[in-house]
């Protein structure tokens, strides 16, 4: 009787997924198997002579993946700029999206498909306070635009166990602007990492690059590094991010420190 009723229970519980044993990064294309929220927030320091003290960003996520593979993801972001003993706020666009995970032996192809909302703050303020608390995601730039609806497509290739993983993923952001004071270009990602989780601590190296073709060809990178705990259903993180341009007129480095939880369900 007592085995009857434990499957019983088992048919109608709903299936919990289990933790992407690929790990997880911080600056790529946040996409796997698992089911998780998060919250990242992160600090940035700017090397212009001319930006802010200080710039702050809380990054809240979410992704469900369902056993035939379908599944989908949100994210929505709030920054905060502090200079001159002021500070000022703003908000991202919401972006929602659906996935489907293709399991390739023992490796997963994640398709996505996602829609960037136009709610990024519009303000001259806002979009200064956006565009400076937003380098340690340079997947995410897009959804700092004020007045755009972005169609994200993408791809990640996920390899690897444990001891040793990583991550292919590449992306384009199509905009559709709904103003016409906004001129916005086509976004293009393709980013790279690997990582190791050694007990349990896995640790991870990043790269992450975007480009625009206005009148020329622009590309902006990032390379980031990151620990994290892996020990039960809530995996606390931390990460250092620095952003750069490798061409002349590039601008200044900018620094982020990252620090976040992250919870499977």
């Amino acid at each position: 009787m007592k085995t009857r009723a434990f499957l019983l229970s088992a048919m109608l519980l709903p299936s919990l997924a289990a933790a992407d044993e690929r790990g997880d990064f911080v600056s790529l294309d946040r996409q796997g198997t698992d089911n998780t929220v998060g919250l990242a927030v992160s600090g940035h320091f700017v090397t212009e002579d001319q930006g802010p003290d200080f710039a702050m960003r809380e990054n809240l996520f979410g992704r469900y993946v369902h056993r035939s593979g379908f599944g989908g993801y949100g994210q929505l972001s709030f920054a905060h700029v502090f200079a001159d003993g002021e500070n000022s706020n703003a908000v991202s666009g919401v972006e929602l999206g659906g996935l489907y995970v293709l399991r390739a032996g023992g490796n997963d192809v994640i398709l996505r498909l996602g829609v960037g909302l136009p709610t990024a703050s519009s303000s001259l303020e806002g979009m200064f306070t956006n565009s400076f608390a937003t380098t340690d995601r340079l997947q995410d730039v897009a959804l700092i635009a004020p007045d755009t609806l972005w169609i994200r497509p993408g791809v990640a290739a996920r390899f690897g166990g444990p001891r040793f993983f990583a991550q292919l993923d590449a992306g384009v952001d199509i905009p559709i602007e709904t103003s016409d004071d906004v001129d916005a270009e086509v976004l293009f990602h393709a980013n790279g990492g690997v990582g190791t989780t050694q007990g349990p601590v896995a640790f991870t190296a990043e790269l992450a690059n975007y480009a625009v073709d206005t009148d020329e060809f622009h590309v902006l990178h990032s390379v980031a590094v990151s620990a994290r705990w892996t020990r039960g259903s809530i995996q606390p993180f931390v990460a250092y991010t620095l952003s750069f341009s490798l061409e002349d007129d590039g601008g200044e480095n900018a620094h982020a420190v990252t620090a976040g939880a992250q919870a499977a369900f």
